[in-house]
Order: structure tokens, then sequence, then C-alpha cells
């Protein structure tokens, strides 16, 4: 009777279980960062320990501290400033760096967790740790690109390491994200630049209530010509307008064209309306032209500065998970990792065809989607499981600090009946050592988005 070990395919999804000694457990469960001088780097904010305050970081969390809220290892108040200071993990490339453990131990089962992001929080007035006061804690709302609505809450013991399960909030949209692209959209419009009077214009001459029309008051002895779009009419195609004594002239800005007026003429009988745009002559429009250059080079600023503005907002994430912390540690957003149709084999694994070295092997990094890392230890290389319908890479870091990749295209090209024939299925997979030398985060996603 044929008999085959390799293929495990579980309808809903698995636990990863790995068995350890206790010493095992604690040092796998240590937060070693893998390259250190590649590790996440905290952001600082300060904030007045008495009045508290709120932070807006890059991603779009907000932080609110409320007042008096800090107080000394001895429990004696904190006066003056603090220094908060939080850093976030969202993806693959920020959790391996991080080091922080991604397992969560349920009723004696090993869970891998999926994350929805993951953040690191501390305090310190000078040198000294400051810690949260009793009945007072930071709200955090953290901003997610994760918008499913199954995510709970979970701290990180720092003594063991281990996760504990805080609670569960709603996911809500990112509202401030968008007010924010909003009101930058509201930006001033371009200055318009004056235009010279010349013999061949055809001009309008009307006094200018400079009250009403502030942009026209470097325009001194403005005149109007006829700028006609659409069905507006041409004053020299209609020589009456010059024979009626107008009681009323009104002159409004056009709703969406720059620089673009409508002229309105009222009498008891008559009424014409067009638009025009101002014209100068020589000595004003010399005036003129010095004023617009200078709110041009202001418009140019601020228009630069508005876009890498939006640029800056449009990088933050769409939703927002809110809860209440009452400790300074490390928090997550976690659900349990589920991979259906899971693949299991007896893996080994090499670096550009040499093998490595399972006695001084550092982990091997599942990545399961762009979220979920599986730590496998040398150790359990023949529990090494992925799922056919998930997106998989596989990343060593080499004793010298170099990334090793198995990369997607590799992985789809592994079938499941090629080991049916095996009763000790088994599986080498060759890493390609990349090129990029990781000194951050960023270094490592791109190395990943590339394969």
């Amino acid at each position: 009777m044929k008999r085959s070990l390799l293929i495990s395919v579980l309808a809903l999804s698995i636990i990863l279980q790995q068995c350890r000694t206790e010493e095992n457990a604690t040092s796998r469960n240590a937060i070693n960062p893998p390259i250190p001088a590649a590790n996440i780097p905290m952001n600082a904010y300060r904030v007045d320990a008495q009045a508290g305050g709120k932070i807006f970081t890059e991603s779009g969390t907000r932080i609110s501290v409320p007042e008096n809220a800090f107080v000394y290892e001895d429990n004696t108040p904190v006066a003056g400033e603090v220094d908060l200071n939080y850093r976030e993990f969202h993806d693959a490339a920020d959790i391996i760096l991080s080091g922080i453990p991604m397992e969560y131990d349920s009723g004696g089962q090993k869970m891998v967790f999926e994350t929805a992001g993951m953040f690191e929080i501390t305090a310190f007035s000078g040198n000294k740790a400051v810690f949260i006061k009793d009945g007072k804690a930071i709200s955090i709302d953290f901003a997610s690109s994760a918008e499913e609505n199954d995510y709970n809450f979970y701290s990180l013991d720092p003594e063991s390491n281990q996760w504990s399960f805080k609670g569960f909030a709603s996911v809500e949209q990112n509202t401030v994200k968008q007010e924010l692209l909003d009101s930058l959209n509201a930006v001033a419009p371009e200055p318009v630049k004056p235009e010279l009077l010349t013999d061949e214009t055809d001009v309008l001459d009307f006094n200018v209530n400079y009250l009403q029309f502030p942009e026209l008051a470097d325009f001194h002895g403005v005149l109007w010509k006829y700028n006609g779009t659409g069905q507006a009419p041409d004053p020299v195609e209609n020589e009456w307008i010059y024979e009626v004594n107008w009681t009323n002239v009104k002159i409004e800005k056009h709703p969406s064209i720059p620089g673009l007026y409508t002229l309105s003429l009222r009498a008891r009988d008559n009424k014409f309306e067009t638009t025009v745009t101002p014209v100068l002559s020589d000595e004003d429009y010399e005036k003129a032209m010095a004023n617009f250059d200078q709110k041009m080079e202001s418009y140019q600023t601020n228009y630069i500065a508005a876009i890498n503005e939006k640029k800056r907002v449009a990088l933050q994430n769409d939703f927002v998970r809110s809860f209440e912390v009452r400790n300074f540690g490390i928090y997550n957003w976690d659900r349990q990792l589920k991979q259906p149709n899971v693949v299991s084999v007896l893996a080994g694994f090499e670096v550009d065809g040499k093998p490595i070295d399972q006695s001084v092997a550092s982990p091997i990094y599942l990545i399961a989607g762009k979220k979920a890392v599986v730590k496998y230890y040398a150790s359990d290389w023949d529990k090494f499981a992925f799922s056919q319908r998930e997106t998989n890479k596989i990343l060593y870091i080499t004793a010298d600090g170099k990334v090793a990749i198995f990369d997607e295209k590799a992985f789809n090209k592994i079938k499941s009946n090629e080991f049916e024939n095996y009763e000790v299925p088994t599986y080498t997979f060759n890493l390609t050592t990349a090129s990029t030398k990781i000194e951050s985060s960023a270094d490592l996603r791109k190395v990943l988005n590339l394969i």
C-alpha cells in the first residue's frame, strides 16, 4: 500500500505547532533583531506632562495623552516635558527586522500571528524612564492598512515575551486622512499675469471697486477687454451698448476660470452680459508685473509644498483601530494565520547552492502574503509547511548580514504531486543571495517587492 506523508490539506486552517524544551522556548521568544543596524528606529515626540497633548504620526496614527498622565518609578508626578518614543511595524520587512516574536500560546497550542500592525511606545523625562499613572490611559488610534474586522489587540509581556490578549475594537475609516486631503485641495488659485494694453486692443473703461476685488488693487487704471468664451457676445459686434446710459455695472469673478470676469450691464429696458479680462497701460503694467512676480514666486513655493504634503498624507493608512494603553511596551493587532491547502515537507535549505550549516543557522523566515512571518529554526526544518493558495517567499539572513531569497516564482514551480511516491518527502530550497545591502526596512522591502 502506498503511503503519502507529504500533503496535508485541511479544509479550514492549520495551527503551526512546535515541540520545544523550556530553554529553547525562552530563547526563541526573545526579541532578537537579526540586523541590529537595520532595526526599526524610534521616533521621538515631545509632550507636556501636565497639559498632555496630541501626536500625529506619518502613518496617520493619532496618539492622545491626557493631562498629568506620567509618574516616575516611585510614583511621583512628572513635570515638564516628556519624550514619547514611538515606532510602528506594518509588513513582513518590519516584523523580520524587529526580531519580535510572532507566536501566541493559546491553551498549549502555538499559533502564528498575522498582523494588522504593531507598535512600541515608551517615554522618558531626561534620562529617566516614566510610566503611565494609575487611572490614566493613552489613547492610540492606530492607522492600519488592513480593513478586515477580525483582528484582536495584544500586548507583549516584557519578561516572558509572551503575547497577552487585551481586547477587540472595530476597524474604522481614517477620516482625518480624507479631511487633510480635502483641505490641501483648497489651494489658493494661481495669480493671473497682467496683460499690456496695445493700440489694437478694444477696451471698456469704467470704475472698479477695489474693495470688492482686492486682487485688482495693484491694477491702477485698469481697463477691460472682451475675452469671450462660449456664447458670450463681443462688444465690438454690439455697438448699441455704447449708446445706452447704463444704470448698473456689475463685475463678478468667473466661477472656474482664474483671471476671467463676468461683466453685466443693466438699464431700464436693456441688459448686456459678457466675459472680460483686465488690461493695463505701460506704467501700470510694469508695477503690476513686479507685484505679479512676487506673488507667483510665493504661489509656486506654496504649491510645491502643498503637492509634497498631499503625497505624504496619501501614504497614510486608510483605516484606524483604536485602543487605550495603560502601560508602555509593545502592542499588536493580530489574528491567527490561516493556511488552507497546506503542503508539509522535510525541508533542507541552501544558499547559492551551498547547504546551510544547521549547527550555526539563523532562523528561516517564511513570508506568507505580505504581513505574516513564520519563523523556522534549524531543528524545525522537518516541520516546514506552506499554503499553495498563498503567495510565499523564504528569507534567510546569513552570518555576514546578507539576505538570501527563495522567491514566489520558485514556489509556484513546486507541485504537490511531485512527492506523492515518496514515503519520507523531502525538498531542498535553494535560496539566492540578494545584492542589496540591508540597512533599513525600506531596503528589505525593496528586495521583497522585486521578487
